[in-house]
């Protein structure tokens, strides 16, 4: 019997001793594969965040140039619009003087017509008499 429990408490430590080699084994293909999926998530992070730079990138730029287009389309209005004021306003004074002058030449028709009537007036009575 003794010879039995000898044999038997050999086969418990083979057992023993085979079951920590499996269990240490299979500890590092688990931290092995731990360590490969952690590496993995990081580099499936980065190319998210590297995605999402170009993105921004990307909409930074479009901004950008649509903010350049309004700003020069709003610059020709302005400057359109300036130069239909300055042109207004040399229009406007070109009409004032004509406006003056045109008055000044009715003055003028009028004084003359009013000393021709006064001159008719006069020599027509003297020779009524």
């Amino acid at each position: 019997m003794q010879h039995n429990s000898e044999e038997i408490n050999n086969m418990i430590k083979k057992f023993e001793s085979e079951a920590i080699e499996l269990e240490q084994k299979y500890e590092q293909k688990l931290t092995s594969q731990y360590e490969s999926l952690i590496l993995k998530h990081r580099m499936e992070i980065t190319e998210v965040e590297e995605r999402k730079n170009a993105q921004i990138a990307n909409l930074i730029k479009n901004h950008e140039n649509a903010f350049t287009e309004m700003k020069n389309y709003y610059n020709d209005i302005t400057l359109n619009n300036l130069s239909l004021i300055k042109s207004i306003k040399v229009n406007f004074i070109v009409i004032i003087n004509f406006t003056i002058i045109e008055s000044r030449k009715i003055r003028i028709d009028n004084f003359s017509i009013n000393v021709d009537y006064l001159l008719i007036g006069t020599n027509g009575n003297d020779e009524k008499q």
